[in-house]
């Protein structure tokens, strides 16, 4: 059983194909990386396998569930540790952490409690 799994994945822009027929596996508790040359589509790969970009062919199921139509659920229990930090440096303090709470905090866990460090009077 995968935790992901795509089979034949692909994707168009402009009439060129960038994922070209991706297909693996990554198994419950393994650390997997996508390494390549800029414009080898890894970044498209990624968002393609989180529901964040329709693929073009092929299929992606991440937790047993088929991405994009069930993504939301699925990447709750997911993390994407990205390469680079993705701080804005046009936002505060706390618009940053605002803006984390939005994207990692889990409904039932209240902005304040999740990062209390980032509460109101604080920022």
């Amino acid at each position: 059983m995968a935790v992901l799994a795509a089979h034949d994945l692909r994707k168009f822009y402009g009439g060129e194909e960038v994922v070209a027929g991706v297909s693996f596996g990554i198994a419950p508790g393994e650390c997997f990386g996508l390494l390549g040359p800029n414009g080898a589509g890894k970044t498209t790969t990624l968002r393609l396998c989180l529901g964040l970009t329709d693929p073009d062919g092929g299929s992606v199921e991440l937790m047993q569930r088929p991405v994009p139509g069930e993504a939301r659920p699925a990447r709750a229990r997911v993390g994407v540790v990205p390469q680079m930090d993705n701080l804005d440096p046009d936002f505060t303090v706390s618009e940053i952490c605002s803006s984390t709470a939005v994207t990692s905090a889990s409904p039932s866990a209240p902005f304040a409690s999740a990062y209390p460090s980032c509460s109101s009077s604080r920022a």
